[in-house]
């Protein structure tokens, strides 16, 4: 027999071992929580390294942007030139060439619609001069009427590389010239040049096909060449971003970039991640040996405190290995008062085991003494009875010849008054057995209608004797199985309802009902209709021999029945007590525990054969009715390990489905507050359970409900009455085609 203190298979650790443990479970969850609170803060400030790199992208394309904006407005001031509207272009020439002289673009262009140039200030007026050869520009100014900018391109007349910008001049409502202005991609460097950028930083200015224009840091070959592939289709998403890539040469990088909405530009970013991270790693590092520091001090400190306390405790071994034996008990000083505390109760228990063991000395006396007594009672009284009893049903037999009505009436009186002796050597050895605790019960599932339906069949025949009917009630059917002595639990049983019978007025009653007590009691209750036990006298009548009168009436009877009945009934762990009316009648019940063994070892054969039920899951019933509930939870005890939640509502169904989340539901569909539609309706819109499969369990049998059931989504519709054969296999079904699989049974 196990205390429960140890699990079974575990060696017994020492105190030093538990207290190491107690450090570690007191700081690994503070240092798992510090390791956590940094990873968040690193990733939150990763976040925020990442806001402000774009925000800083989106500053730096603004620059771009105004500086675009700017040529765009020297653009227009030349196009709204009257010498340039007039056509006087060798005029304009002179113009531009003047004004040029006082800005920083590479020079001015004007062509016509057709892309052809009309003059450049790069070459001198009137030289021949090259069409454009891309003129999409062209095209989206004379579309939009408005300035705009290319992409970066080699000037047919430079070489370079160029931005070009262009804007219609608009004469008599048709575009008559268009007016660019080439602005080299040195001037894009100078740009970022200006900024105030972060050391370890890579900024380019990327035109609309990805080209480089402009770096911060060009370490040769780059500007004019396309950016890399997997960073264009990774910015190719959204307007501006960050994100983690790895550099040309293999260093990890954080990417982002921030896109121009007015020209399609962008400025694109990448920083070394080891800038961002290395602060955050150290605080890491230094919060992990922090930890593992505090943990060895607290180890240390364990130590040295468990060793104080196993000092004191091992002074009590002694004492206590002395209790066993027939040294005296002596307990030393020790420097932990709980300690003392213990020292002192050893003390007095020695005291009390030696008291006990002086008065269990003289008990043993005594129970040996009776117990020799009554098994010299017993052969000698059963060897006469054999002789008595034997003859008698000799005689009662016309095995050598028949008897006259008055010898058989005095044969009969033989055969009662002996087996009615018989009975009563059999109450008294009980008895004396339970006394010297040398009488054992052997409890096992017992279903209580079998059971009931013998003691009735017994009782009845001793009824008809008196003019007492008998009412069985029903049997107990609904309630669970009990676990009691089933002989026992019968003897008991009879022995009461015997009393009920004997003790009753004529033509009086005795009924039997029956009620579940909590979780773990079932309560079997005999009700009479006699005279009732006088309240003054109720206190004896648990007690051996002592019939309260009784013996003054022509009532058979010894006083052992009750007595013997309550010690059986404890013996099975349950209890027995009684009411009782003067005039009225009386009431005496016994509670005894439910079955709460194994369902294997309890379930009904008829449901057992040819059925492989599943184990282990967990079953939602939502009913309104409690008879039904309690049908079907039954049924289910019948199963291996199925845990059983009910709810009395929708609502409240739903909240239980959502909570425990179950592996299966069973859903009536009339339901006092919602129906079972609606209820199912939520539990499908519900992401956590919306595959758990749902059984309609319903009084509805038309074939437009079942239609309509399976129509909403039900696993499968069964109806009432049910039949508990198709409701396993349905059962079953549900829980294959959910999903829900074997799982191990757990053991303690």
């Amino acid at each position: 027999m196990t205390t429960g203190l140890l699990p079974v298979g575990k060696r017994p650790r020492t105190l030093l071992f538990w207290l190491r443990w107690l450090v570690f479970a007191c700081i690994v969850p503070a240092a798992a929580m510090a390791g956590f609170l940094i990873y968040e803060s690193y990733k939150r400030e990763r976040a925020n390294a990442e806001r402000e790199m774009v925000a800083t992208a989106r500053a730096l394309m603004q620059t771009v942007d105004a500086e675009i904006s700017g040529i765009h407005a020297i653009l227009q001031v030349f196009a709204a030139s009257p010498t340039l509207r007039s056509g006087n272009l060798e005029a304009f020439y002179d113009e531009a060439k003047a004004l040029l002289a006082t800005q920083s673009a590479s020079n001015l262009v004007v062509h016509d619609p057709t892309g052809q140039q009309l003059l450049n200030t790069i070459r001198p007026y009137g030289s021949p001069l090259p069409r454009e050869s891309d003129t999409r520009m062209i095209e989206r100014a004379i579309e939009t009427g408005q300035p705009v900018v290319s992409d970066l391109f080699v000037g047919p007349a430079t070489g370079k590389l160029v931005i070009g910008n262009t804007v219609p001049v608009i004469i008599d409502g048709e575009v008559k010239y268009l007016v660019g202005m080439g602005m080299f991609s040195e001037r894009l460097g100078e740009v970022l040049k200006r900024q105030k950028i972060p050391d370890g930083w890579v900024v380019a200015i990327l035109d609309r096909t990805g080209t480089v224009g402009a770096l911060n840091w060009d370490p040769g070959g780059v500007i004019g060449n396309k950016a890399p592939a997997r960073f264009l289709e990774r910015s190719s998403h959204g307007d501006e971003g960050a994100f983690e890539g790895v550099a040309p040469r293999g260093l990890p990088v954080l990417a982002g970039f921030s896109r121009s909405p007015r020209t399609g530009w962008m400025i694109a970013f990448a920083v070394p991640i080891h800038q961002v991270t290395t602060v955050l790693f150290q605080a890491l590092i230094v919060n992990v040996v922090l930890a593992l520091l505090v943990l060895v001090v607290g180890v240390v400190m364990a130590n040295a405190v468990a060793m104080r306390v196993t000092r004191s405790l091992n002074a009590l071994a002694e004492p206590a290995l002395a209790l066993g034996s027939e040294t005296k008990v002596q307990v030393p000083a020790v420097e932990i008062k709980e300690v003392a505390v213990l020292g002192q109760a050893l003390q007095k228990a020695a005291d009390l085991i030696d008291a006990r063991a002086r008065e269990r000395d003289k008990a043993d006396d005594a129970n040996r003494a009776k117990s020799e007594f009554l098994a010299l009672m017993s052969h000698e009284l059963r060897t006469p009875m054999n002789g008595i009893l034997g003859f008698a049903q000799l005689m009662d037999r016309p095995y050598f010849g028949d008897l006259n009505d008055k010898q058989r009436e005095f044969v009969g009186h033989i055969l009662s008054a002996g087996n009615h002796l018989l009975g009563l050597i059999d109450d008294v050895l009980d008895l004396a057995k339970i006394d010297a605790g040398r009488l054992s019960v052997s409890t096992e599932r017992v279903d209580l209608v079998p059971l009931m339906k013998s003691v009735i069949a017994t009782l009845v025949q001793s009824a008809e004797k008196t003019g007492v009917s008998v009412e069985a009630g029903d049997f107990g059917v609904g309630l669970p199985p009990i676990h009691v002595d089933r002989v026992r639990l019968a003897q008991v049983l009879i022995n009461l309802g015997v009393n009920a019978i004997k003790y009753n007025r004529p033509q009086g009653s005795v009924s039997f009902t029956y009620e579940r007590v909590g979780d773990d009691k079932v309560r079997i209750a005999v009700v009479d209709t006699g005279e009732g036990i006088p309240r003054h006298r109720q206190a004896e009548l648990f007690q051996p021999f002592n019939r309260l009168g009784a013996e003054a009436r022509a009532i058979e009877g010894t006083g052992i029945g009750l007595a013997l009945s309550r010690r059986l009934v404890e013996l099975m762990g349950g209890t027995i007590a009684f009411t009782s009316t003067e005039g009225v009648g009386s009431r005496f019940w016994i509670d005894v525990p439910v079955h709460t063994g194994s369902p294997e070892q309890i379930a009904p054969a008829a449901l057992r054969e040819g059925l492989s039920p599943r184990s282990d899951f967990s079953v939602l019933h939502v009913e309104d009715n409690p008879a039904n509930r309690v049908l079907v939870k039954n049924i289910l005890a019948t199963l291996d390990d199925v845990r059983v939640i009910e709810a009395s509502d929708g609502t409240t169904g739903i909240q239980m489905a959502r909570h425990y989340q179950p592996d299966l539901i069973i859903l009536d569909i009339n339901l006092v507050d919602i129906d079972g539609y609606e209820v199912l309706r939520r539990i499908r819109e519900t992401q956590a359970i919306a595959r758990t499969p749902v059984l309609a369990l319903s009084a509805g049998a038309l074939p437009g409900d079942i239609a309509r059931g399976l129509k909403a989504g039900f696993n499968a519709y069964l109806t009432k009455p049910l039949d508990v054969r198709s409701f396993l296999e349905a059962v079953d079904a549900a829980l294959s085609r959910g999903g829900v699989e074997e799982r191990p049974r757990e053991t303690a």
